[in-house]
């Protein structure tokens, strides 16, 4: 059903085994778009006439649908389910930026496969209000230099992975400073065995003259 001039022999195709299926779905989505026919799945597509009646592409993608998603009040309740889990959802303190934004996409999606129309300027402002405090001053920049409306995704997160590779790097060589320093401290002798010491030979000496 693709349109005419695609040669599907080189195309790779998920192939659905049962499990995973909202995965599988946003998958499959990215591979019709490309070909350009992701609205003759969507929509009624007219197949030439023939003597025995087939099923087309809509129907066959709405038996799925039913069959793993449940019916239209079973898929608004399951919507409503991962919408909280949306909101609730941030970063966690020692969580990094690429574990975080990987758990966002996954629940991104799932709520896409389940008819949520979520836009990009939302998940621009999800990540900005849902990261640590340590990544303030990375966020007063991109606020005062980039229009939020339009800033996408990839380049918000670019800025802000940079800026984690740097705060990485910091707290690696402080931390190994503060090693070296350590190391240096335990070369020098205790001040009291020093001390002690030179006392104690006084008193031997009194001793011996006495």
């Amino acid at each position: 059903m693709a349109r005419q001039g695609f040669n599907l022999s080189h195309v790779v195709v998920p192939i659905f085994d049962g499990e995973n299926y909202d995965y599988c779905c946003v998958k499959m989505e990215t591979l019709f778009q490309s070909l350009d026919v992701l609205d003759d799945v969507h929509n009624t597509f007219e197949e030439p006439s023939t003597t025995e009646k087939q099923t087309n592409a809509k129907e066959a993608w709405e038996v799925l649908k039913q069959e793993f998603q449940g019916d239209v009040k079973v898929r608004a309740i399951k919507l409503q389910s991962l919408r909280r889990d949306y909101e609730n959802m941030k970063m966690k303190e020692n969580e990094s930026l690429n574990d975080y934004s990987s758990r966002l996409t996954d629940l991104v999606n799932q709520m896409k496969s389940y008819g949520d129309e979520i836009d990009d300027q939302r998940i621009v402002e999800k990540i900005l209000i849902t990261i640590p405090e340590k990544f303030d001053p990375i966020i007063a920049v991109i606020e005062n230099t980039k229009d939020l409306k339009t800033l996408g995704i990839q380049e918000l997160l670019s800025s802000l992975k940079s800026y984690e590779q740097r705060m990485t790097r910091h707290t690696g060589r402080a931390i190994e400073s503060a090693f070296q320093s350590s190391l240096q401290s335990d070369k020098k002798p205790p001040q009291s065995y020093e001390r002690g010491s030179s006392s104690h030979g006084g008193r031997r000496g009194r001793n011996f003259r006495g």
